[in-house]
């Protein structure tokens, strides 16, 4: 097994479109994986992020139009999943979505659906739809001569990941075998005010908030949340779907000069109070004053959607329950995701969401 390595406190990623999802870089070849350093670059600038912490369960990832994963579809969509890179996804001949006409009418379904078989009995495939730039989708095909519609969305599912690992790129940890000897794997999603977490989030798809966004849908969209309390930073990526041959990104920002906050409970009449709550998020929170973000060229996006996401320039909050479910705050922009994390650490993690308040002295505990 890979060993953990010493890093310094502080390390730079090659791009500012990039940022460390876990606190190691991981790289795949066909026989086994190996701990590697992430390169730099002199010519860009770079994000730092924390000191590294744990074995296989914090990694970091680079999201970047730069890198295979994201550049290139043939590493990200793969028939076969053995040597594939961490992320590389597989089409299946199933889905969830149906629609019933070329940006019309969609709905999701409660269980996958899979593709109709073809005549002779034989499995359908799903075929790739280019019309639809610039993101494109597969769908189940329909019989010849057939009305296409209904048309069934087919999905994308991540290639399987070493044993007690999750999350994009396989980037966090799922159980404490991932881990180093004296290190543990935290699954809780508060956010901590001591260490860092990398959040793998899709939104409920089937609510007014998804529809404004992706109103033709064909899509499963993902957010990735990075909370770095040592830096003060919180680093956002957003991905149109890991199921396409174009591009996957629609935009990145980083945030800065964010600072931890937990709100406070009342003992006595129960409110709770503080600037988790005035944000409108789950306590404990992370808020940031300052945010740069930009959407590449060929972004997925629609033009109303990349506008809105380079003029974020601050105001930004996010919080998460125990249980996955966050909420993030950007502006006067409110959403709801359903999140994953799992981060190797050394240290007890922060397991109260508020402060409770005295009764008579004001004291806090």
């Amino acid at each position: 097994a890979p060993q953990a390595l010493s890093w310094p406190r502080e390390a730079k990623l090659s791009r500012s479109s990039s940022f460390g999802l876990g606190r190691r870089a991981i790289r795949m070849s066909p026989k086994q994986w190996c701990l590697v350093a992430v390169s730099t670059a002199a010519s860009s600038p770079g994000v730092i992020m924390a000191e590294a912490q744990g074995m296989l369960g914090s990694r970091a990832i680079r999201i970047s139009i730069d890198e295979p994963l994201f550049a290139n579809a043939s590493v990200r969509i793969v028939d076969s999943c053995d040597g594939a890179v961490p992320g590389a996804v597989k089409v299946l001949n199933q889905g969830t979505e149906r629609h019933f006409g070329d940006g019309g009418k969609w709905e999701i379904l409660p269980q996958p659906m899979r593709c109709a078989p073809t005549a002779d009995g034989t499995p359908s495939q799903c075929v790739y739809n280019d019309k639809r730039l610039p993101s494109g989708y597969y769908h189940c095909p329909a019989a010849e001569g057939a009305n296409p519609w209904p048309q069934l969305s087919c999905e994308c599912r991540q290639c399987p990941c070493p044993a007690g690992t999750g999350g994009l790129g396989c980037s966090q940890c799922r159980s404490d075998s991932a881990c180093s000897a004296g290190s543990s794997c935290s699954r809780s999603a508060l956010v901590s005010q001591r260490t860092a977490k990398t959040f793998t989030c899709t939104p409920p798809r089937d609510t007014d908030m998804y529809r404004l966004f992706w109103k033709d849908s064909f899509i499963n969209p993902m957010t990735i949340l990075d909370w770095d309390p040592v830096a003060g930073k919180v680093s956002l990526t957003m991905i149109q779907t890991m199921c396409t041959r174009a591009q996957a990104i629609v935009g990145q920002c980083t945030c800065w000069s964010c600072s931890f906050f937990r709100d406070t409970r009342n003992a006595a009449s129960g409110a709770i109070d503080g600037r988790c709550s005035e944000k409108g998020v789950p306590s404990p929170c992370a808020a940031c004053e300052h945010c740069s973000c930009s959407t590449p060229e060929d972004s997925p996006a629609a033009q109303f959607v990349r506008g809105m996401i380079r003029n974020i320039k601050g105001d930004v909050a996010m919080g998460c329950r125990a249980d996955g479910r966050c909420t993030s705050v950007v502006g006067l922009l409110t959403s709801e995701l359903d999140c994953e994390t799992g981060v190797c650490t050394e240290k007890p993690e922060d397991a109260v969401a508020v402060t409770e308040a005295g009764l008579l002295s004001g004291w806090t505990s």
